[in-house]
C-alpha cells in the first residue's frame, strides 16, 4: 500500500510540474487544428508532441496521430503567443455504405433489414452510414419524385444519432463490381437512342447518360443537365431541414458510372482484368464534338480492346506515329479528358448553386493497373490523363475545387502493390499518395473508400497507413458478412483506430491492434487514472503533495 501511494504522489508531482509549465497554455481541439503543418517528427505521445513544438518558435499548434506517432507542427494556428496553442488527436470519421438495394426498384424500403445493421452500427462504433438514392426509383415520370423511402431512412438515422451521406445516383444499379441489384435508369431517358456511351464497336453502355450529351434537349425538352438540375431542386425541398447537417453532411454528386467521375472504360460484360479498357467517344455526340475541336471531318479516336495490354496496342505503344506521345495522340487525350473536366465542372457547379452551404463530394476511381507502365493506359482510357507530363489529380481536383465541391473521394485505400499480379503494372500505394497530393495541393479535403469488399486485418491496416492525411473513409460496405461477430469486432478494431479511441480492442485471431501496441500495461494504466483524478482536485493539495514527496526524501 505504501508501494502505492508513493508511486500515486509521484504521478501528482509530474502532473503538477506539467502544469506549472504549461498552465493553460493548450486546448483541446475536435477537429483539426488550424494552420500549417511546417514539420514532422516521431513522438511516443502528444504531451511529447506538445513540449516539442514549444520549443519551436513559430509551432503554435500540433496534429498528433497517435497510431502512427506522427506529430505534426503547426505555424499559423494562432497569431498571439497569449493565446493556448491548440492541439488535435486526429479523428477520422468512419460512414458505411448501406446495401444497394435496401429500396427496391419498386421503391419500397427494406425495413425488415433495418433492426440487424442498426444494431451492427451501433456496435461498431461508426458515425454514420452513405446511402445510394437512385435516380431510376426517385424519378419514375419526369419531374415526378417520389423520396418516401429515403425520408423514412433519413428519419431513422437522425432519430438513432447517426451522420448521413447520401450519393445522388444518376447511374444505374448492376453491371459493376459487387453490385447485387438491378436498378436502371428512368425509363422515360432509357428508351432513348443517340444518348449513350459508345465504344469503338458501335456497343452500347448504358450505364449513364454520354457526357457528350449533357446539352442535348430530350423528350421532355430538358437537358441532362437540367434533368439533374431539377432533381437537386426536388431533393432540397424535401429535406431542407436535414441537409443543414442533423443528420445529413454529405452530398456525393454523382458523375458517372458507380457514381465516379470517369468514362465507363471497364464494363464487366466486355472486360476483364487487368485489360487496358477501351475508349468511349464513339457516339453521334462525341464524334462531333471531337471533329469540330480537330477542324476534320474524317478525324475518328483511336481503336483499342478492352482486354487489350498497352503492348498489344499502336496507341499505347512508343514507336507508332499517331501514339499517345504523338501530336495526334495529345491532341485526342486533351480532348477526351477535358470533355470529363467540364462534365464535372457543369453537375458539381449545379449541384453547389442549389444546396449552397452543403459540403458537397465527388469520387474518383482508383484505377491502380498499368498506372507502374509509362502510357497508364486504363487510366486513360476512363479520361485521366495522367501520362505525357500531365499529373490527372491534380487537374480533377482544381476543376472540382474550382466548381464547388470540399471533397475529393478516392477509392482503393485497401490495396497494397504486393497484392498484385506483376503482369498488371499496378500502383495502388503510389496512386493513393498521388491523389491524396492533388487534393491537398488543390485545397480539398481527401476521404477515402476501399474498392472492394474486404474484412481482414491486412485491409484494414493499410487504409490506417492513410489516416493522418484522412479527412473520413466511406467502408464497402453493409453485409451479412460483416455482421459476422468476428468480422463486425475487426471492424470495430479499425474504426476505433481511425476515431484515435484510447480503448483497448482484442482483434480476433489474437492479433494485437494498433491501439494495444502503444498502451500502457493495465496496472500501470489503471495506477495513472487513479492518481490523476486525485491530482485534479486542486492547487493547493498538488503543492502540499510536492512538498510531501521532497520533505520525505529529505
Amino acid at each position: 500500500e505504501k508501494s502505492r501511494h508513493i508511486a500515486m504522489m509521484r504521478w501528482c508531482v509530474s502532473l503538477l510540474l506539467l502544469w506549472l509549465a504549461n498552465g493553460d497554455r493548450w486546448r483541446g481541439v475536435n477537429g483539426t487544428c488550424p494552420g500549417t503543418a511546417f514539420k514532422r517528427q516521431m513522438a511516443s505521445n502528444v504531451e511529447q508532441c506538445k513540449r516539442r513544438c514549444e520549443a519551436l518558435p513559430d509551432c503554435q499548434g500540433v496534429s498528433y496521430d497517435r497510431q502512427s506517432q506522427n506529430c505534426s507542427f503547426l505555424a499559423g494556428a494562432e497569431a498571439s503567443t497569449e493565446t493556448p496553442r491548440c492541439f488535435n488527436e486526429h479523428h477520422v470519421e468512419v460512414f458505411v455504405m448501406m446495401p444497394l438495394d435496401l429500396v427496391s426498384i419498386d421503391g419500397e424500403l427494406q425495413e425488415d433489414k433495418l433492426p440487424a445493421i442498426w444494431s451492427a452500427l451501433v456496435t461498431s462504433k461508426a458515425d454514420g452510414f452513405m446511402v445510394d438514392v437512385w435516380w431510376g426509383i426517385t424519378e419514375p415520370e419526369p419531374k415526378k419524385y417520389n423520396f418516401a423511402p429515403y425520408r423514412r431512412l433519413i428519419d431513422e438515422a437522425k432519430s438513432r444519432g447517426f451522420k448521413v451521406q447520401i450519393v445522388s445516383s444518376f447511374h444505374q444499379c448492376g453491371g459493376n463490381v459487387g453490385d447485387a441489384c438491378n436498378i436502371p435508369l428512368p425509363e422515360f431517358v432509357r428508351s432513348l437512342p443517340d444518348i449513350w456511351y459508345k465504344d469503338a464497336e458501335g456497343k452500347e453502355t448504358k450505364e449513364y447518360i454520354s457526357l457528350f450529351a449533357d446539352a442535348v434537349p430530350l423528350a421532355d425538352q430538358r437537358t441532362p443537365l437540367k434533368m439533374y438540375g431539377d432533381w437537386f431542386q426536388a431533393f432540397r425541398k424535401e429535406f431542407k431541414k436535414e441537409l443543414k447537417g442533423e443528420p445529413i453532411v454529405e452530398i456525393m454528386v454523382g458523375l458517372g458510372p458507380c457514381g465516379e467521375m470517369r468514362y465507363p472504360s471497364y464494363p464487366l460484360d466486355r472486360w476483364s482484368f487487368p485489360g487496358i479498357g477501351a475508349f468511349q467517344s464513339f457516339d453521334v455526340h462525341a464524334l462531333k464534338s471531337l471533329r469540330i475541336a480537330a477542324q476534320n471531318e474524317t478525324f475518328m479516336p483511336p481503336h483499342v480492346n478492352y482486354n487489350d495490354f498497352p503492348q498489344d496496342t499502336s496507341f499505347f505503344s512508343l514507336n507508332h506515329p499517331s501514339a499517345y506521345v504523338s501530336s495526334t495522340g495529345r491532341f485526342f487525350l486533351d480532348w477526351y479528358s477535358a470533355a470529363l473536366k467540364q462534365h464535372g465542372t457543369d453537375v458539381i457547379s449545379i449541384a453547389q448553386k442549389i444546396f449552397k452551404k452543403v459540403r458537397l463530394a465527388a469520387k474518383i476511381s482508383g484505377i491502380h493497373w498499368w498506372y507502374q507502365s509509362p502510357s497508364h493506359a486504363a487510366e486513360v482510357t476512363a479520361g485521366y490523363y495522367n501520362t505525357n507530363s500531365h499529373n490527372a489529380y491534380l487537374e480533377i481536383a482544381q476543376v472540382l475545387k474550382n466548381a464547388g465541391a470540399e471533397v475529393f473521394d478516392f477509392t482503393c485505400l485497401e490495396m497494397r502493390d504486393s497484392e498484385q499480379p506483376e503482369d498488371a503494372h499496378s500502383g495502388p500505394e503510389e496512386l493513393v499518395r498521388q491523389s491524396q497530393a492533388a487534393a491537398e495541393a488543390a485545397g480539398l479535403h481527401f476521404a477515402g473508400e476501399n474498392a472492394l469488399q474486404r474484412y481482414d486485418q491486412s485491409a484494414y491496416d493499410q487504409m490506417l497507413v492513410y489516416k493522418e492525411n484522412l479527412f473520413a473513409l466511406t467502408y464497402l460496405r453493409m453485409t451479412q458478412a460483416l455482421m459476422q461477430p468476428e468480422n463486425l469486432q475487426r471492424f470495430r478494431c479499425f474504426v476505433l483506430a481511425m476515431h484515435g479511441d484510447q480503448s483497448d480492442c482484442t482483434i480476433p485471431d489474437n492479433r494485437q491492434s494498433l491501439l494495444q501496441r502503444s498502451a500502457w500495461l493495465p496496472e500501470v494504466k489503471e495506477m495513472a487514472a487513479d492518481s490523476t483524478s486525485r491530482c485534479k482536485e486542486n492547487r493547493g493539495w498538488l503543492i502540499f503533495g510536492l512538498l510531501a514527496f521532497v520533505s520525505a526524501a529529505a
